[in-house]
């Protein structure tokens, strides 16, 4: 089996080559893994996003 991580540049590195198949899947499954990733956080940065811009707008409709 190898092994296979994702880089600090998102760039697949492989730390120790193994069966070419077993290396393709190991590949396949960690970019999966990063793209549920930056979903994750694309999801995260919207949700702060919108909480500021109400926080932004309460904040105004406050004010006399």
């Amino acid at each position: 089996m190898g092994i296979v991580r994702l880089g600090s540049n998102g760039e697949v590195e492989v730390l120790e080559p193994g069966l070419p198949e077993k290396q393709t899947e190991a590949h396949e499954t960690l970019i999966e893994t990063a793209r549920a990733l930056d979903h994750a956080a694309a999801a995260r940065d919207y949700a702060e996003a919108m909480v500021a811009a109400q926080t932004r707008k309460a904040e105004t409709e406050i004010r006399p």
